[in-house]
């Protein structure tokens, strides 16, 4: 336990350590790699046994990555980040783990990792003006978070308040569905999302953390107020965005790629959405994000998301609907899309359902207009751009394969039909 009295810090962590404090914050735009021998010691070993409490041992004792975001010097207090380096192409990605520490009298150090009751202590005991108004918000976990409801969810302990990271009303893949961070390892708290202009965007309001920045790379969290967090992992081409500062929900973050800047592995460019709750991960199964209800399988990536009477198993689409407690959007008019048949063909067929066996029902010539209004996945098609799954349903409720319809874009451009 950690109280604070007047000009005076009392640590109770086994045994009780006085120090004065005065202010004198230096607040870098990066993070810095610690040359503090005894710094990194104390917070290695700290996330190590945090590590090995959540049944998941560091891979190398004594090889983290020990960065300092912001320091008080006078007062010895410092904000910054322990992350595991991987092995190239271990199936296992870093963890990271923001840390406080504070210096003793005789040059040691007290440190602490998100996710333990001295965090949270040393964060409501941290010098006045060392974390900034909104860090303290959002890493002060004893609190509780504000309330997030909406239509979408079916309890309060689902609700995350994040929307999907990119942009809303857009549609992106669920490449991999709820797994861990080294695939199998519990709780299944991270998806594989990619698609769309690959923009990934922040999916709430909170506090940017970088560390292990390497090539235009890092791995970034945002730390928000409700509790939640979310950590995103192999992006490239970053934003100019300082460490520490506060972004808000659909700030620009960088792009999908294959990064690795602390190791692992990765196939395919796609972001590693990861979540966390209060310092520690949390099992995305049940949680809504984005307007979407996830649901994890025995297996590692597998499962699916629903949202009303919908359903998407792993490389289908999802559109981003936003945060629940936002209202739902506005129905969008139709979109006008040219029909183009298939080579050496002047019809395109329009059908009772989306599949090549359902019945004919009507047909439109080469250059005709036609309204599509939402889409869903169906019969693969061989379209004049490739293979298809999509089929758009048009206003007069008919379908047609979106390999057979001109509109600018490989991805749906209609919302998901709602059944």
């Amino acid at each position: 336990m950690i109280t604070q009295k007047p000009g005076r810090l009392l640590l109770c962590v086994g045994l009780a350590v006085h120090m004065m404090f005065s202010m004198s914050v230096m607040s870098p735009a990066h993070a810095a790699e610690s040359r503090d021998v005894a710094l990194n010691r104390s917070v290695q070993s700290t996330f190590e046994a945090q590590l090995l409490s959540q049944k998941s041992p560091s891979i190398s004792p004594g090889g983290e990555l020990v960065e300092t975001i912001k320091q008080d010097v006078r007062s010895g207090w410092i904000l910054g980040t322990v992350t595991e380096i991987v092995p190239s192409g271990m199936e296992r990605l870093p963890i990271s783990k923001l840390y406080l520490a504070q210096r003793g009298p005789n040059g040691s150090w007290l440190s602490a990792i998100e996710g333990s009751e001295v965090f949270v202590a040393m964060v409501a005991a941290a010098p006045q003006g060392f974390l900034t108004e909104e860090q303290t918000a959002a890493l002060d976990y004893a609190l509780p978070g504000p309330q997030v409801t909406g239509r979408a969810v079916a309890s309060a302990a689902e609700a995350t308040g994040l929307a999907l990271p990119w942009a809303l009303n857009k549609a992106w893949r669920l490449t991999g569905g709820p797994h861990g961070w080294s695939g199998q390892s519990r709780p299944y708290n991270s998806l594989d999302l990619s698609g769309g202009d690959g923009r990934v965007l922040a999916s709430a309001d909170g506090v940017l953390v970088k560390s292990c920045v390497a090539s235009g790379s890092a791995i970034l969290k945002l730390v928000h107020s409700n509790g939640y967090s979310t950590t995103y992992y192999h992006l490239e081409r970053l934003a100019a965005l300082d460490n520490g500062v506060s972004v808000k929900r659909g700030d620009f973050l960088g792009m999908i790629g294959n990064a690795l800047p602390c190791g692992g592995h990765t196939s395919g460019a796609h972001v590693h959405l990861a979540l966390g709750f209060r310092g520690q991960e949390v099992a995305v199964d049940g949680k809504n994000i984005g307007g979407w209800q996830f649901f994890e399988a025995d297996a590692a990536y597998g499962g699916y998301a629903t949202r009303g009477a919908s359903r998407v198993d792993v490389g289908g689409t999802l559109i981003n609907f936003g945060a629940e407690g936002t209202p739902e959007p506005s129905p969008q008019p139709p979109f006008k899309a040219t029909v183009q048949p298939a080579p050496g063909a002047t019809m395109v067929n329009l059908r009772s359902g989306p599949s090549m066996t359902a019945s004919v029902i009507a047909t439109l010539q080469r250059g005709a207009t036609v309204e599509l209004m939402c889409h869903v996945l169906g019969d693969t098609v061989q379209g004049n751009w490739g293979a298809t799954r999509i089929w758009d349903r048009t206003q007069a409720g008919q379908w047609i394969s979106d390999g057979f319809v001109n509109t600018g874009s490989n991805e749906p451009v209609v919302p998901l039909c709602a059944s």
